[in-house]
């Protein structure tokens, strides 16, 4: 038998079909970045490649978001850091990004509460979630009065280069000891968002210190007018149990299969 002829590389290469690029609509409609980098609030990816499935099979619990920092600034076509995103629009992206790498449905395991019998259940990412848009007139900084305080808070949205500030500060206050005050991120995350109070700025020290005094009632408007001023997706989901037929509630599941799907499991 003849020796069959060995294969260029340029001719495997020619059989690898060209990515298709996605356009991806944000939640915030691109309202708060540079309108010439995003000027129809849509950012453009191109699907994963086995390149970034080497990362991810390395993704362990310390290294998750750095990992996933590195897959979106390789997938993202648009000129725009990955840091400067809202951390709702980077969430969304994610949720585009494994739509186009590996199709729309995202398999999962869910546990009854009622008859505890555990089964795989499937969505379609991001179609079968609720996306809440920015309003059309939206600007920073927002602003809202307290109700106790009459405190006048100016306040802006969060941006992944915040959430890492954050993590930052959660490390080196865990590092401390101090879990036994509850979450020690918790107040530096509300004072992340302020901006200005009686429309005058302030520095990080003081606008800290303001949040740990404010009266609980303010803290709660403050932390309601966040959410609503918030635009992304939802991930409450529900589904029908397989087994007794009582309705599951819960959070979207973000497990391994996430970026590792199994076709083979129930709908």
């Amino acid at each position: 038998m003849a020796k069959s002829e060995r294969i260029t590389l340029e001719e495997v290469l020619d059989l690898i079909p060209k990515p298709v690029t996605a356009m991806v609509s944000l939640p915030s409609k691109g309202l708060f970045y540079d309108r010439d980098l995003v000027p129809d609030g849509k950012l453009e990816v191109v699907p994963m490649s086995a390149r970034e499935e080497k990362l991810v099979a390395g993704m362990r619990g310390s290294n998750v978001e750095e990992v996933i920092d590195i897959i979106l600034k390789r997938c993202l076509k648009t000129n725009i850091a990955t840091d400067d995103l809202l951390v709702t629009d980077r969430f969304f992206l994610l949720l585009a990004l494994r739509a186009n790498s590996y199709g729309e449905d995202y398999n999962f395991e869910l546990t009854c509460g009622y008859c505890n019998n555990s089964s795989k259940y499937t969505v379609k990412i991001p179609a079968d979630l609720e996306i809440k848009y920015a309003g059309d007139d939206d600007a920073e900084p927002f602003s809202v009065v307290l109700p106790v305080s009459k405190i006048k808070i100016g306040f802006k949205l969060l941006r992944e280069k915040d959430m890492k500030d954050i993590r930052r500060f959660s490390a080196k206050e865990t590092k401390k000891g101090f879990l036994a005050e509850g979450d020690p991120a918790y107040s530096y995350r509300i004072a992340k968002q302020i901006v200005s109070v009686n429309d005058r700025s302030l520095d990080m020290l003081t606008a800290l210190e303001l949040v740990n005094r404010l009266p609980a009632k303010d803290s709660a408007v403050l932390k309601n007018a966040f959410d609503k001023k918030t635009p992304g997706v939802l991930t409450g989901i529900t589904k029908d149990c397989v087994s007794c037929g009582k309705t599951i509630e819960t959070d979207l599941p973000m497990s391994a299969e996430f970026f590792r799907p199994d076709d083979g499991a129930e709908v």
